[in-house]
C-alpha cells in the first residue's frame, strides 16, 4: 500500500510540472550532453533555465571552444524545430542562442 501511494505521489508531482521543464530537458540538457560527449575536454558545470551554459575547460583545450558552441547553438536550433515538427510544446520566446560561458 505504502509503495502505491509513493508511486501515485511521484506520477502526480510529475504530471504537474511545467510544459517548459519538459522542453528544457529535452532541448538544452540533452544537446548539452551530447556536445560534451563530442568535445570530451569541455565539461558542463551548469545549465541555466534559458538554456544558457557554464562550461568548464581543461588548459589546452580552448581550441574546442568554438566547436563546441556552433554544436550547442545548431543542436539547439535543430532539437526545437523537431519539436514543433512533431506537435510538441515549445515555449514562445525559447532561447535559440544561450549564452556560454566557457572557464
Amino acid at each position: 500500500m505504502i509503495v502505491i501511494g509513493l508511486a501515485l505521489g511521484a506520477c502526480a508531482a510529475s504530471s504537474s510540472r511545467p510544459a517548459g521543464n519538459d522542453v528544457f530537458l529535452d532541448v538544452y540538457w540533452t544537446v548539452a550532453s551530447e556536445c560534451e560527449a563530442r568535445y570530451r575536454t569541455l565539461h558542463v558545470a551548469r545549465i541555466a533555465a534559458d538554456g544558457g551554459l557554464s562550461v568548464t575547460a581543461a588548459a589546452n583545450s580552448r581550441i574546442d571552444a568554438a566547436g563546441f558552441r556552433e554544436c550547442y547553438w545548431t543542436g539547439v536550433q535543430e532539437r526545437l524545430e523537431r519539436r514543433r515538427a512533431a506537435g510538441l510544446s515549445v515555449p514562445q520566446g525559447a532561447n535559440l542562442r544561450p549564452d556560454i560561458d566557457i572557464d
